[in-house]
């Protein structure tokens, strides 16, 4: 063909993934931010840089970073989610695909949650981007780099021709959602229930004007919210052998337990 363009020839070398994703608020305010970045030869990600709770019900925006120019992808909050076909915008100078759309929480959640915010991407050369699992969280026991991708074993062709790395859906991002208000329960020595509050108001599990009384010298908490997190607990000690002790609000404890941000 003379004077035209007769084909379209695609290096495909590279398997793509996602590189960051960002939810924002339709007012613009960043609820969740986490990507991959190089690090001694390796893909490595810590902890979200923002990781807010989203409530049921509520629109939020998407953006999603792809590692080179994708063509085809959807989002999905949770399994049972409608799917969500965001719009694409191609940065040439970057070589990369990001998309932008919003989505809606699905009402209907009676407890507080994770849910799964799944991915899926497809490049120019009809590979799907690199499948992951839930990535872990802050508070759940394990370090901060727990996962890491190896381009040579899971982004590349291998010397046969085959693309290394297993593709499929991306569910590295799972979202906190705030369904319901913290709940505080405790038992006494003997392990037996004691009492519990909830925190939708700060008089239900006490405030420093009416602190919550619990009548027992031992006392195991235990606390229950993925979803918006527990912001701050301070315990008391009122009195000793019947006597007041400290000021009004009593001497305090072994400390003052505040929730990492």
């Amino acid at each position: 063909m003379s004077g035209g363009l007769d084909s379209l020839k695609i290096l495909d070398n590279f398997r793509p993934y996602v590189e960051s994703v960002v939810v924002k608020d339709l007012q613009g305010n960043v609820k969740y931010s986490r990507g991959w970045k190089f690090e001694d030869g390796v893909l490595v990600s810590t902890w979200p840089e923002t990781d807010d709770a989203l409530l049921p019900g509520t629109e939020y925006a998407a953006i999603i970073t792809f590692s080179e120019f994708v063509d085809f992808s959807w989002m999905q909050i949770g399994p049972t989610g409608p799917r969500y076909y965001p719009i694409a915008t191609d940065i040439p100078a970057l070589k990369k695909t990001v998309y932008s759309g919003n989505f809606l929480v699905q009402p209907g959640a009676q407890r507080d949650e994770l849910r799964p915010f799944i991915i899926f991407g497809r490049d120019l050369g009809r590979n799907d981007a690199l499948q992951l699992d839930p990535g872990k969280r802050a508070g759940d026991g394990s370090s901060g780099r727990e996962r890491t991708i190896d381009p040579l074993h899971e982004l590349v062709r291998d010397d046969g021709g085959l693309m290394r790395g297993a593709g499929g859906e991306d569910r590295f991002h799972p979202l906190r959602i705030d369904a319901a208000p913290p709940e505080i329960s405790w038992k006494d020595r003997q392990g037996i229930s004691a009492g519990s509050c909830i925190g939708d108001t700060p008089e239900r599990c006490g405030s420093e004007a009416a602190p919550f009384n619990i009548n027992f010298n031992t006392v195991t908490f235990r606390y229950t919210d993925p979803g918006s997190g527990l912001k701050e607990l301070k315990i008391y000690k009122e009195k000793l052998f019947g006597e007041v002790i400290g000021g009004s609000g009593g001497a305090p404890l072994s400390g003052t337990y505040v929730r990492r941000t």
